[in-house]
């Protein structure tokens, strides 16, 4: 008959029988791994386990302090990004304004032009330039302004998208070390 010895698995509780010789097992229970300490006539376990997990967590922490100050970085870049983007999209909007000024000028002009008293001076061929440049510049701010405008909201949303993403990563990566969230 083999020897054995019943102690309890220091996760679970669980009765555990260790036969002689045997001087690493895992507890069939909960699986937690441990080594066998023979000595002095006393035998007693010890979770090997423990000693991976603090090594773990340790390592988790220090990742996650890293990836914390890496994140603000990027989050930061992300937010002058956007910032400029912004910018960049609001100067669209004065162009869009400017080239339907410039087009309202335009044909006023051609309106003038029309209604000009040809008596006096004919202003007529001067008022009908002015019409051809003011119609050509208004075109070109507002087609110019609204193609702008449609390529920068696309960027702007995916810039936002991401500044959220690194702030829930930042978040889960404050949570592994331990800082509230106000802090």
């Amino acid at each position: 008959m083999i020897e054995v010895t019943a102690l309890a698995c220091t996760k679970c509780g669980s009765q555990l029988e260790i036969p002689l010789g045997i001087d690493r097992f895992a507890c069939s229970h909960c699986g937690v791994q441990h080594s066998v300490n023979r000595g002095g006539g006393i035998i007693s376990i010890e979770p090997i386990i423990d000693g991976l997990d603090n090594i773990r967590e340790g390592t988790d922490r220090t990742a996650s302090e890293l990836a914390i100050k890496r994140l603000n970085k990027d989050k930061e870049e992300l937010r002058r990004m956007i910032q400029f983007l912004e910018s960049e999209w609001r100067r669209t909007a004065r162009d869009i304004a400017a080239g339907a000024v410039a087009v309202t000028l335009g044909f006023l002009s051609v309106i003038g032009a029309i209604a000009t008293d040809r008596s006096v001076v004919n202003m007529a061929p001067l008022l009908m330039l002015f019409a051809l440049i003011a119609f050509g510049a208004g075109i070109y701010l507002l087609v110019t302004g609204w193609r702008d405008r449609n390529e920068l909201q696309p960027q702007i949303d995916s810039q936002k998208r991401q500044y959220k993403q690194i702030s829930v990563e930042i978040q889960h990566h404050k949570k592994i070390v331990g800082i509230q969230a106000g802090h």
